[in-house]
Protein backbone atom coordinates (compact mmCIF):
# COMPACT_ATOMS: atom_id res chain seq x y z
CA UNK A 1 0.00 0.00 0.00
CA UNK A 2 1.32 3.45 -0.93
CA UNK A 3 1.77 6.19 1.63
CA UNK A 4 -0.73 9.05 1.64
CA UNK A 5 0.18 12.61 0.71
CA UNK A 6 -1.37 16.09 0.65
CA UNK A 7 0.27 18.57 -1.72
CA UNK A 8 0.36 22.36 -1.28
CA UNK A 9 1.73 23.90 -4.46
CA UNK A 10 1.46 26.49 -7.19
CA UNK A 11 1.06 26.69 -10.95
CA UNK A 12 4.81 26.92 -11.53
CA UNK A 13 6.07 24.10 -13.71
CA UNK A 14 8.51 22.95 -11.01
CA UNK A 15 5.63 22.59 -8.57
CA UNK A 16 3.79 20.43 -11.11
CA UNK A 17 6.97 18.35 -11.56
CA UNK A 18 7.14 17.89 -7.79
CA UNK A 19 3.55 16.66 -7.79
CA UNK A 20 4.38 14.21 -10.59
CA UNK A 21 7.26 12.81 -8.52
CA UNK A 22 4.92 12.37 -5.55
CA UNK A 23 2.23 10.74 -7.70
CA UNK A 24 4.71 8.07 -8.75
CA UNK A 25 5.53 7.19 -5.14
CA UNK A 26 2.42 8.00 -3.11
CA UNK A 27 -1.36 8.27 -3.14
CA UNK A 28 -2.29 11.96 -3.42
CA UNK A 29 -5.34 12.63 -1.26
CA UNK A 30 -5.81 16.15 -2.63
CA UNK A 31 -3.95 19.35 -3.57
CA UNK A 32 -4.21 22.92 -2.31
CA UNK A 33 -3.24 26.08 -4.20
CA UNK A 34 -3.55 29.83 -3.88
CA UNK A 35 -6.51 31.29 -5.73
CA UNK A 36 -4.46 33.08 -8.39
CA UNK A 37 -2.29 30.01 -8.90
CA UNK A 38 -5.09 27.52 -9.13
CA UNK A 39 -5.66 27.42 -12.90
CA UNK A 40 -2.68 25.34 -14.02
CA UNK A 41 -2.53 23.27 -10.84
CA UNK A 42 -6.25 22.55 -10.83
CA UNK A 43 -6.19 21.65 -14.54
CA UNK A 44 -3.35 19.22 -13.94
CA UNK A 45 -5.23 17.72 -10.99
CA UNK A 46 -8.43 17.49 -13.01
CA UNK A 47 -6.61 15.62 -15.76
CA UNK A 48 -5.24 13.20 -13.18
CA UNK A 49 -8.47 12.83 -11.16
CA UNK A 50 -7.08 14.55 -8.05
CA UNK A 51 -9.24 16.93 -6.00
CA UNK A 52 -7.79 20.45 -5.87
CA UNK A 53 -8.89 23.08 -3.34
CA UNK A 54 -8.26 26.80 -3.21
CA UNK A 55 -6.46 27.69 0.04
CA UNK A 56 -9.32 29.30 1.97
CA UNK A 57 -11.79 26.76 0.60
CA UNK A 58 -9.65 23.96 1.98
CA UNK A 59 -9.60 25.38 5.52
CA UNK A 60 -13.36 25.98 5.42
CA UNK A 61 -13.90 22.32 4.57
CA UNK A 62 -11.37 21.19 7.17
CA UNK A 63 -12.95 23.27 9.95
CA UNK A 64 -16.45 22.09 9.05
CA UNK A 65 -15.27 18.44 9.12
CA UNK A 66 -15.98 17.96 5.41
CA UNK A 67 -12.33 16.94 5.12
CA UNK A 68 -11.09 14.40 7.67
CA UNK A 69 -7.51 13.13 7.93
CA UNK A 70 -7.71 9.69 9.53
CA UNK A 71 -4.42 8.04 8.53
CA UNK A 72 -0.68 8.76 8.57
CA UNK A 73 -0.21 11.43 5.90
CA UNK A 74 2.74 13.34 4.49
CA UNK A 75 2.05 17.01 3.77
CA UNK A 76 4.37 18.51 1.15
CA UNK A 77 4.63 22.27 0.55
CA UNK A 78 6.54 23.01 -2.66
CA UNK A 79 6.63 26.61 -3.94
CA UNK A 80 3.51 27.38 -1.90
CA UNK A 81 3.75 30.99 -0.70
CA UNK A 82 1.24 31.03 2.16
CA UNK A 83 1.72 29.89 5.74
CA UNK A 84 0.35 26.43 6.45
CA UNK A 85 -2.15 27.08 9.21
CA UNK A 86 -2.33 25.46 12.63
CA UNK A 87 -5.66 23.78 11.85
CA UNK A 88 -3.81 21.16 9.84
CA UNK A 89 -0.46 21.35 11.62
CA UNK A 90 -2.21 20.30 14.84
CA UNK A 91 -3.40 17.02 13.32
CA UNK A 92 -1.10 14.43 14.85
CA UNK A 93 -1.28 12.11 11.84
CA UNK A 94 0.25 14.78 9.59
CA UNK A 95 3.99 15.05 8.88
CA UNK A 96 4.30 18.56 7.32
CA UNK A 97 7.41 19.31 5.23
CA UNK A 98 8.33 22.44 3.30
CA UNK A 99 10.99 22.76 0.62
CA UNK A 100 12.83 26.05 0.97
CA UNK A 101 14.93 27.39 -1.95
CA UNK A 102 17.92 28.28 0.24
CA UNK A 103 20.09 26.85 3.02
CA UNK A 104 18.55 27.33 6.45
CA UNK A 105 18.93 29.00 8.84
CA UNK A 106 21.36 31.23 6.93
CA UNK A 107 18.84 32.41 4.33
CA UNK A 108 15.24 32.70 5.49
CA UNK A 109 12.47 34.51 3.62
CA UNK A 110 12.13 35.24 -0.09
CA UNK A 111 14.45 35.86 -3.08
CA UNK A 112 17.27 34.32 -1.06
CA UNK A 113 19.32 33.22 -4.08
CA UNK A 114 19.55 36.85 -5.25
CA UNK A 115 20.80 37.97 -1.83
CA UNK A 116 23.31 35.12 -1.91
CA UNK A 117 24.73 36.47 -5.18
CA UNK A 118 24.95 39.99 -3.75
CA UNK A 119 26.51 38.96 -0.44
CA UNK A 120 30.19 38.18 0.01
CA UNK A 121 29.52 34.57 0.97
CA UNK A 122 31.50 31.62 -0.33
CA UNK A 123 30.33 29.80 -3.43
CA UNK A 124 28.43 27.06 -1.60
CA UNK A 125 24.65 27.32 -1.66
CA UNK A 126 21.83 24.88 -0.99
CA UNK A 127 18.16 24.05 -0.59
CA UNK A 128 16.42 22.81 2.55
CA UNK A 129 13.68 20.40 3.55
CA UNK A 130 12.28 21.27 6.97
CA UNK A 131 9.31 20.57 9.18
CA UNK A 132 6.60 23.22 9.05
CA UNK A 133 5.57 25.18 12.11
CA UNK A 134 3.46 28.33 12.44
CA UNK A 135 6.26 30.67 11.29
CA UNK A 136 8.00 30.94 7.95
CA UNK A 137 11.23 28.92 7.59
CA UNK A 138 11.77 28.19 11.29
CA UNK A 139 10.93 24.48 11.52
CA UNK A 140 13.38 21.71 12.33
CA UNK A 141 15.70 20.83 9.45
CA UNK A 142 15.45 17.42 7.80
CA UNK A 143 18.10 17.78 5.11
CA UNK A 144 20.08 20.43 3.23
CA UNK A 145 21.23 19.64 -0.29
CA UNK A 146 24.35 21.71 -0.97
CA UNK A 147 25.94 22.60 -4.30
CA UNK A 148 28.63 24.94 -5.56
CA UNK A 149 27.83 28.10 -7.51
CA UNK A 150 30.28 30.00 -9.70
CA UNK A 151 29.06 33.52 -9.06
CA UNK A 152 30.71 34.77 -12.24
CA UNK A 153 28.42 32.56 -14.34
CA UNK A 154 25.05 33.05 -12.64
CA UNK A 155 22.55 35.85 -12.23
CA UNK A 156 19.26 36.02 -10.36
CA UNK A 157 17.38 34.19 -13.10
CA UNK A 158 19.86 31.44 -13.95
CA UNK A 159 20.66 30.55 -10.35
CA UNK A 160 16.93 30.10 -9.76
CA UNK A 161 16.91 27.29 -12.35
CA UNK A 162 19.77 25.57 -10.51
CA UNK A 163 17.97 25.99 -7.19
CA UNK A 164 14.72 24.49 -8.48
CA UNK A 165 16.52 21.51 -10.02
CA UNK A 166 18.10 20.76 -6.65
CA UNK A 167 14.79 21.18 -4.84
CA UNK A 168 13.31 18.40 -6.99
CA UNK A 169 16.30 16.16 -6.24
CA UNK A 170 15.91 16.91 -2.53
CA UNK A 171 12.23 15.97 -2.74
CA UNK A 172 13.20 12.53 -4.04
CA UNK A 173 15.66 12.12 -1.16
CA UNK A 174 13.06 13.08 1.45
CA UNK A 175 10.43 10.73 0.01
CA UNK A 176 12.93 7.88 0.29
CA UNK A 177 13.72 8.81 3.90
CA UNK A 178 10.02 9.01 4.78
CA UNK A 179 9.11 5.71 3.15
CA UNK A 180 12.03 3.90 4.79
CA UNK A 181 11.15 5.34 8.23
CA UNK A 182 14.50 7.11 8.39
CA UNK A 183 13.21 10.67 8.61
CA UNK A 184 15.08 12.63 11.26
CA UNK A 185 15.55 16.33 11.96
CA UNK A 186 17.39 18.84 14.10
CA UNK A 187 16.59 22.28 15.45
CA UNK A 188 17.77 25.44 13.74
CA UNK A 189 20.03 27.89 15.52
CA UNK A 190 18.07 31.17 15.38
CA UNK A 191 21.27 33.18 15.82
CA UNK A 192 22.84 31.89 12.61
CA UNK A 193 20.43 33.26 10.01
CA UNK A 194 18.77 36.32 8.57
CA UNK A 195 15.24 36.78 7.29
CA UNK A 196 15.00 38.48 3.90
CA UNK A 197 11.70 40.17 3.05
CA UNK A 198 10.38 41.83 -0.10
CA UNK A 199 11.36 45.19 1.41
CA UNK A 200 15.02 44.12 1.40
Amino acid sequence: MKNKCIFFGSSRIESIKALEILMDKMDILFCVGKKKDRDMLSLFCQNNEITCYENSEFYNYLNSKKIIIDCETLLISFLFQNLIRKEILNISLITPINFHPAPLPLYQGCACSCFFLYNNDDCKYGVTAHLINEKFDEGDIIKIREFKVDKTKYNGKTINTLVLENMLLLLKDVIELYQSNNLSYYKQNPNEGLYYSKKD
